[in-house]
């Protein structure tokens, strides 16, 4: 069984885009605060990806991708 990261790099073009796997599971923010969510490591790794920094930090100019897809694994545990 692949990872849905491993299937994605296999069917991506790597001149035009880039796959970046996770470890771990990202946090669930919908009940969280601004701090809470920016402490986690993984959302601090997709926050870093992007480029565009967090509240007075923030800047969507310094996006660093015009898209963006986020894949999972299906596994529910």
């Amino acid at each position: 069984m692949k990872s849905a990261a491993g299937s994605a790099k296999e069917a991506r073009d790597s001149r035009l885009q880039a796959i970046y796997p996770l470890r771990g599971k990202p946090l669930n923010t919908l009940n969280k605060g601004i701090e809470d969510i920016i402490k986690n490591q993984e959302i601090k790794d997709i926050l870093a990806i992007l480029g565009c920094g967090v509240e007075e930090k923030f800047n969507l100019k310094n996006l660093r991708y015009d898209k963006i897809i986020l894949l999972s694994d299906a596994d529910v545990k």
